[in-house]
């Protein structure tokens, strides 16, 4: 399969979440803060600018992250115990829809990252040999709660140094 990204500049987006170094076993720790983020948000009339996503700081090799599990917000915003408020950078990011189960997001994001290279792309992240540190990487979740999971629409962004 050949990925045919879109390449689009986006302005920072404000967003709260949560914040953890995982082992990739553990994502749905990450995954299952999303509705409680909401809920909050709700609690406390903050307004959700935009679809949940995953932002990806860094990558260990071979199989932990540190993951930032995000609902983009208008402006500031307070947090709540164990939150964090950030902002996802500004900058042109190169980004792939992608439908169906999110199984195969990491197949997907290895594509993308190779079409970098093979099209002499810059990516925005330092790397040490063992860790990925990445300025903008992301996986946008644009399906609601009630549509199977194996027909999710998702997008895999990362953002360009170039």
């Amino acid at each position: 399969m050949t990925v045919d990204p879109v390449i689009t500049t986006r302005q920072a987006s404000p967003y709260v979440g949560w914040r953890r170094t995982i082992h990739v076993d553990q994502f749905p720790e990450v995954a299952d803060k999303i509705p409680v983020t909401l809920e909050w948000l709700e609690e406390h009339g903050v307004t959700v600018n935009g679809a949940p996503f995953f932002r990806y700081h860094v990558v260990r090799v071979p199989d932990h992250v540190d993951v930032s599990c995000c609902i983009p917000v208008e402006g500031e915003s307070p947090v709540g115990p164990g939150m964090v408020a950030d902002v996802l950078p500004a900058g042109r990011y190169a980004g792939v829809r992608h439908v169906g189960h999110p199984d195969g997001l990491v197949e997907l994001t290895a594509q993308l990252v190779e079409w970098g290279t093979r099209t002499g792309r810059s990516w925005d992240v330092a790397s040490d040999g063992s860790d990925d540190v990445w300025a903008g990487r992301v996986e946008t979740y644009f399906s609601p709660p009630d549509v199977p999971i194996d027909q999710w629409e998702t997008e895999v962004a990362i953002r360009l140094a170039d």
